[in-house]
């Protein structure tokens, strides 16, 4: 059984019995066999069993909200490096643009081509 963060093996147990509950309402055979009588069997509403229930579905939302926010937090934190990123790499490319000229001229003058400018 994987557990969330914060989430107990109690909390993960009730999240499975309502969603098995779910899965059988829905499942077609059920419906097939048994939607005239869910009213009669007292089913059609979902259970409020205890307050064991209740103060679940709490700790559930607010450890939703909390997984949401780190989620949100890594994810601006990595939008925040590859704005980082590409604008280091903007200046790098804007200084190699700059020597361009300057290095082109060097290899002019090395390859002693400029003697030849002016004859």
């Amino acid at each position: 059984m994987r557990l969330k963060r914060g989430e107990s093996a109690e909390d993960r147990r009730i999240t499975l019995a309502k969603k098995s509950r779910e899965a059988c309402l829905n499942h077609p055979k059920f419906k097939a066999v048994f939607e005239k009588y869910t009213k009669e069997m007292g089913i059609e509403q979902e259970p409020q069993v205890s307050e064991l229930w209740k103060s679940h579905a709490e700790k559930m939302t607010k450890l939703e909200a909390e997984e949401e926010e780190i989620r949100r937090v890594a994810e601006e934190r990595k939008r925040k490096q590859e704005e980082d990123a590409r604008i280091a790499a903007e200046l790098e490319n804007k200084k190699k643009m700059e020597t361009i000229p300057a290095d082109f001229f060097k290899q002019i003058n090395k390859m002693g081509l400029t003697k030849m400018v002016g004859q």
